[in-house]
């Protein structure tokens, strides 16, 4: 294990990093790779930043083993920021997914695969991100934020595939608004809440087509616009407006 109360800083300036010993109770902690990082075990500051960031080669997050049983996130900043920044895709296997309980930022320039927001905290109480932003500029094949207070999610050349619970402000892009740059760019989205919520304040612009294939519902506002495809929903519920332009 590593152990400091310190910064911690990890870099490779033109191969890879693979971790494989516990990283927990640090002060800020910054591993960077020249090509692809693979984290193997869990990466837990105490209240401080975490920043991964990788070339071409990707982030990897494999699945780890919740040895103190707490059932939060392994790669986790605590009360603070959590950023990957991948020069190519990013890949989080984990079933306890990532967490903090301030912003936590995926950005990429390949795909985001696959990936989920966890726990922060689960004793006193359930802690997670306040923002979840994510950008990934080859599409986003699956993600799952679950309960966080914000989403903004884009692509500028791909899809994006989205559940999400009740966020308390929605936004979804791809391609670039105004523009038929990315006719095949689609959204699809949908809810992991009880009641199927998706929240009071949306707005999806899509490129292609958005797709909604179940039932949804928001307290509040939604608007989706498909620039180059057409909007496909299930059955809703929309206690405020309901705009949709194709």
């Amino acid at each position: 294990p590593v152990l400091t109360t310190g910064t911690l800083t990890i870099v490779s300036t033109d191969g890879d990093v693979t971790t494989s010993a516990p990283i927990v109770g640090t002060g800020e902690v910054i591993i960077s790779a020249g090509d692809e990082l693979v984290v193997n075990r869990e990466i837990r500051s105490a209240d401080a930043d975490v920043s991964l960031y990788s070339g071409a080669g990707g982030i990897t997050i494999n699945q780890i083993t919740d040895y103190d049983g707490t059932l939060t996130s392994s790669v986790n900043a605590g009360n603070a920021d959590l950023t990957l920044s991948s020069g190519g895709d990013v890949t989080i296997l984990d079933n306890r997914g990532i967490s903090s309980q301030q912003t936590v930022t995926i950005d990429a320039r390949g795909t985001l695969i696959s990936g989920s927001i966890g726990n922060a905290t689960t004793t006193p109480t359930e802690t997670r991100p306040q923002v979840v932003n994510l950008n990934a500029d080859g599409g986003i094949d699956q993600f799952s934020t679950g309960l966080v207070g914000e989403v903004n999610a884009s692509s500028s050349g791909g899809s994006i595939n989205l559940t999400v619970n009740n966020p308390g402000r929605l936004r979804i892009v791809t391609g670039t608004p105004g523009t038929t740059d990315c006719p095949t760019c689609n959204i699809t989205l949908t809810s992991s809440a009880y009641d199927q919520s998706i929240g009071p304040d949306v707005i999806m612009n899509a490129g292609g087509s958005i797709n909604m294939p179940n039932f949804f519902r928001s307290r509040g506002d939604v608007t989706m616009i498909a620039r180059s495809g057409d909007v496909t929903i299930n059955t809703a519920i929309v206690s405020g407006s309901l705009v949709m332009a194709a």
